[in-house]
């Protein structure tokens, strides 16, 4: 039975992305159980949430649900250091909806340091990180790939901003931009990791 997550920013009783949540909530649930059987993100959350959060902290909410079951966690986040990028092909990894099993993924990164991330690469394009989403700078506008392992809350928001572009980037077009971002629901486009492109190991 396949088990999937949410991972939603709460900030002084703030969710600013829950509606991009709740989107892909309903549309796994239609795609692998065929039916909404759990509502409302926001209800549950509702129900759990402690009542003595610390004002100013940034709490991540873990929701795994299943067809059967569905639980929520609430704790402090922090946000890790990330020093350098790698390139890691793979060719046959799927990620299309938020799967709790991260068990392939994992498993590309154990080559690396707690600092390092990798990219990965898909048919000779790039596509997400083992935890974002990802945006190239090319001097004018921010592009970030067309066919992401997952189509993630923050990325759907940036998209619907128009901040940031769709675009097939392949590997041999990296000299074409100067910077990298990674993103995530827990991280804004405003406190997104930054690096130069040099950053990447290619």
């Amino acid at each position: 039975m396949y088990q999937f997550i949410e991972t939603i920013y709460y900030k002084n009783d703030e969710m600013p992305l829950l509606q991009w949540h709740e989107q892909r909530f309903a549309k796994t649930q239609i795609a692998h159980f065929g039916k909404l059987i759990h509502l409302s993100l926001q209800e549950y959350i509702t129900l759990k949430l402690p009542e003595n959060l610390t004002e100013n902290q940034v709490y991540k909410i873990r929701i795994v649900y299943s067809e059967n079951n569905i639980s929520v966690e609430v704790a402090p986040y922090l946000k890790k250091e990330i020093t350098r990028l790698h390139l890691v092909e793979n060719n046959t990894i799927d990620y299309s909806f938020k799967y709790l099993d991260r068990t392939e993924l994992e498993r590309m990164k154990v080559p690396f340091e707690q600092n390092e991330e990798i990219i990965i690469v898909k048919n000779e394009r790039l596509t997400d990180t083992s935890f974002t989403n990802i945006a190239l700078f090319n001097g004018n506008e921010w592009h970030t790939p067309k066919m992401p392992l997952l189509e993630g809350t923050q990325r759907a928001f940036l998209l619907n901003q128009k901040t940031i572009v769709p675009q097939h980037i392949d590997v041999d077009s990296l000299y074409q931009y100067a910077k990298i971002r990674l993103f995530n629901a827990m991280v804004s486009w405003e406190e997104a990791w930054e690096l130069p492109i040099a950053a990447l190991g290619f």
